[in-house]
């Protein structure tokens, strides 16, 4: 950017002219620095919050150049808007990745401009030519962009998230809180918009009228496709090519919508060319001269022609209940129309009578068409090009279908009679329809098959919320306060949460409560952390130790490595962890250690698991047991959790055996490459995190894992990407993330154990938890540790005999670990990540989020961080 910027200073023009140009450096910290800052022709945008009911508007001089340095977030007011608005001629304009905030979730109502609250639409009005890049959008209350640019511009590398949207809050009635959410509404020539991800609820892009539009390389999740419309009287549209874009789990694919009273209008020229469409759900490509109404009595007064499908293929995958194709022209569609490079799948075909004689070509191809490969199947095909197998194994696969795809649940997964199938094509993942599922599991209630859990409502409550982070959707605060005051209600007076009101405490839930308010909660009146009576709680727990270090998980009950678990990571995050409270918890997790290599709920009595001749153990130890993937998950974090307070000659785990039988629990090909939980299991998708999500932990036990970031970028791999080409793994990545997108989903919503099972919450957090393992790269930084001790400000615990220099050491350790921004590992491209956003991935010590996990611990330590 600077060297652009001294260039356009070179050839500045020499002779004087009547408006002198400032060369200055102009910067943005607030509403009151724009007048002076936009006389400069390079401009800095520092991080600030706009006043609400106020417009951030830039009238730059010409070919100024703009840095964002900062983030900038508006504030709140029901008015007409636009929040922000550029305009000048040869701008370049570099977010930097940098982020404008309009706190949709304050307007959201599920009525976007129809109705409700007034909502600032544009959120961003450019009209500004040059260049418009980097720049990210979060949370726009209606329409994002309204472009109209006085000359050639080119937008690239964007990204609107409006994904929190998806879900309903208190004010939409049930559905979606974001509406009328467009990308880009375009009505202006020379505009290209380039390498850029959309995440929303309308269209992903909409040109209403201009010629010479080029949308290529782009990414559109959630909405309603792409669109050329709506078109109104006199609006033309001319020379628009839509070129190689992805559209994810869209209402339409690709669509051409004129008003059916429009006259004088015209649409023509329009080129797709490379476009990919999966998981569409009304209507793959639909040209239709009714608009408003779908498919209603076409208009006559827009002329359309040459809606060309040429190039590259544009393959358009839609579910069982779309409609592939519809064409309802009146007499304004004429000519010839090249079709040829569209192919479309799954659903049902049109009505006839919607049928434009002048279309060429074919582009419908039945759902129950030989290519139409289930997902099950296209695992059987893996492991058939890989092994020899007999044909009496052969006609065994031959049984198996998948589970359909018509958004019901089947009770086997043996085949049925046939039937019509949506084609599997680049599977993704629903991102929409888990969040709304999810979200009405935590507000509308379960069903009744759920009653049997009433003594686990905390961890109904975490499993929710920490899906709905994990797919990005943020609650209004409305909701956070109602859980908030529903685990508070939880709460022991002895210290401790129970599973319901009234309940004695328990560790598990106490667990689970407290991971819930790290989600929602805040410090202050009612926000949940300060009603934590942490004495009580401490109490609770030195009431729940035994002799020999473990913990019974409430009083009277049973010991069980998980509640030390549970135990372990409250008393990390608030701060109550003290060296009396784990006296002899390092011995105890060491000898829960199996020959196999994992670890029992309890440890067994006669044997060490050393290499060579079997030691007998001086402790008094619980029975047998059998090595586990939960249980090893629970130990193993656990022994993490407890270094600052191990002695160098204390016990040890057996690190080699750990590896080995933790990755043998990886199933094969023909099991879809999830994991089991035990030897000689079935896989099960919550294992994805109790044994997927070990790896970080197990690289940090073989010093493998605390190295700064130095992984090259991975950030799309396809089924023929080699996973050693991966940053470092212990685990085959590629096939869990397989696993989770082909056997996890259910398109109703929700994961699953594995095909034929129904999805419920516990299946889908830890899916998603381990899936996104697979994807994010997180390690204990070194430097960052360092820089985190020096930044240590002297405080005194809550608890007496806690000590300074442990909880320091503790506070620092898990803080460092962070997110290898440069190690992405994306199956299925950007559209399948989950958990966006800096330093938000997985703590794989907790299952909550790295930002989460930060934010609690700094206030309980009474400390700033970084």
């Amino acid at each position: 950017m600077h060297y652009l910027s001294f260039v356009a200073l070179a050839f500045a023009p020499i002779l004087a002219i009547a408006t002198p140009v400032s060369r200055c450096t102009g910067t943005i910290t607030s509403l009151d620095d724009v007048a002076a800052a936009q006389k400069c022709t390079t401009v800095t945008i520092k991080g600030f919050t706009v006043p609400a009911g106020k417009t951030f508007e830039l009238s730059l001089l010409d070919n100024t150049v703009v840095n964002m340095e900062g983030d900038v977030k508006f504030g709140v007011a029901n008015w007409a808007g636009p929040l922000f608005s550029v305009s000048g001629k040869g701008i370049t304009f570099n977010g930097n990745g940098h982020t404008f905030d309009g706190q949709g979730p304050s307007y959201w109502d599920g009525q976007g401009g129809n109705g409700g609250v007034t909502k600032p639409h544009p959120m961003m009005k450019i009209k500004i030519s040059g260049t418009y890049s980097n720049v990210k959008v979060l949370n726009s209350p209606a329409h994002t962009y309204s472009i109209s640019n006085p000359a050639k511009l080119v937008m690239s590398k964007l990204t609107i998230d409006n994904s929190a949207g998806d879900a309903p809050n208190n004010q939409s009635g049930g559905k979606a809180a974001g509406h009328n959410t467009d990308g880009f509404d375009v009505s202006t020539t020379d505009l290209t918009i380039e390498d850029s991800t959309i995440r929303n609820q309308d269209d992903c892009i909409a040109i209403n009228k201009g010629s010479n539009i080029i949308f290529q390389r782009n990414s559109c999740t959630g909405g309603h496709g792409i669109s050329i419309g709506s078109i109104s009287t006199g609006a033309t549209v001319q020379n628009v090519q839509i070129l190689n874009n992805q559209i994810i789990n869209n209402d339409q694919a690709l669509r051409i919508k004129t008003k059916a009273d429009a006259t004088s209008a015209s649409v023509s020229g329009i080129t797709f060319s490379g476009n990919t469409a999966t998981g569409t759900k009304k209507f793959g490509v639909i040209v239709d001269q009714g608009y408003p109404t779908t498919l209603g009595a076409p208009g006559n007064g827009v002329k359309i022609s040459g809606i060309n499908f040429t190039g590259s293929t544009n393959n358009i995958a839609v579910t069982s209940s779309a409609q592939r194709v519809a064409v309802n022209c009146g007499t304004g569609c004429t000519g010839t129309w090249d079709w040829s490079k569209l192919t479309v799948t799954g659903g049902k075909a049109s009505d006839s009578k919607y049928r434009y004689s002048g279309v060429k070509g074919d582009p419908e191809l039945p759902s129950d068409r030989s290519q139409h490969i289930t997902p099950f199947h296209s695992l059987i095909d893996v492991f058939l090009s890989s092994v020899l197998i007999t044909n009496r194994m052969q006609a065994y696969l031959s049984t198996f279908a998948a589970t359909p795809t018509d958004g019901r649940d089947t009770d086997f997964n043996f085949r049925p009679p046939r039937r019509s199938q949506e084609s599997v094509g680049v599977v993704k993942l629903d991102r929409p329809a888990h969040a709304r599922w999810a979200y009405t599991s935590l507000i509308q209630g379960l069903p009744g098959r759920y009653t049997s859990q009433d003594a686990s409502q905390p961890w109904l409550i975490y499993w929710a919320l920490q899906t709905l982070t994990c797919l990005g959707v943020q609650l209004d605060p409305a909701t956070k306060q109602r859980t908030i005051d529903t685990i508070i209600a939880n709460q022991h007076p002895d210290g401790g949460f129970g599973g319901g009101p009234g309940q004695l405490p328990h560790l598990l839930p106490t667990y689970a409560s407290v991971c819930s308010l790290a989600i929602v909660g805040r410090s202050g009146e009612k926000g949940g952390w300060d009603q934590i009576n942490r004495q009580k709680c401490y109490e609770f727990f030195m009431r729940m130790k035994q002799p020999d270090g473990s913990f019974v998980v409430n009083k009277d009950a049973e010991v069980d490595v998980r509640g030390t678990y549970c135990l372990l990571v409250v008393a990390t995050l608030l701060d109550i962890l003290t060296p009396e409270l784990v006296e002899g918890t390092s011995e105890f997790l060491r000898s829960c250690q199996t020959y196999e290599g994992g670890f029992a709920s309890s440890s067994h009595p006669y044997y060490s698991p050393e290499d060579g001749k079997p030691q007998v153990l001086s402790e008094i130890r619980p029975t047998l047991g059998e090595a586990h993937g939960g249980y090893t998950s629970c130990a193993i974090a656990s022994w993490i959790l407890l270094q600052p307070y191990q002695k160098p000659e204390g016990p040890k785990v057996n690190v080699k055996k750990l590896v080995r039988w933790a990755t043998g629990m990886q199933g094969l090909p023909i099991e879809g490459g999830g994991f089991r939980g035990r030897t000689n299991k079935l896989v099960d998708g919550c294992y994805s995190w109790w044994i997927g999500g070990l790896e970080p932990l197990l690289l940090e036990l073989l010093g493998l894992g605390n190295d700064e970031g130095e992984t090259e970028v991975v950030s799309h791999i396809t089924e023929e990407t080699d996973s050693e080409n991966a940053p470092m793994a212990l685990f085959d990545k590629t096939s869990l993330q397989r696993f989770t997108l082909v056997s996890s989903q259910l398109s109703s919503g929700g994961l699953r154990d594995k095909p034929g099972k129904a999805a419920d919450l516990y299946h889908t957090a830890y899916n998603l938890a381990g899936y996104s393992t697979a994807q994010h790269r997180v390690y204990r930084s070194l430097v960052t540790e360092r820089k985190l001790l020096d930044a240590w400000k002297s405080s005194s615990g809550v608890i007496q005999g806690s000590e300074e220099k442990i909880r320091k050491i503790t506070w620092a350790r898990i803080c460092a670990w962070q997110e290898d921004e440069g190690a992405h590992f994306y199956l299925g491209g950007e559209g399948n990540r989950v958990q966006i956003g800096l330093q938000n991935a997985t703590h794989p010590l907790f299952n909550l989020t790295i930002s989460h996990t930060r934010a609690m611990m700094n206030y309980f330590y009474q400390q700033e961080g970084l």
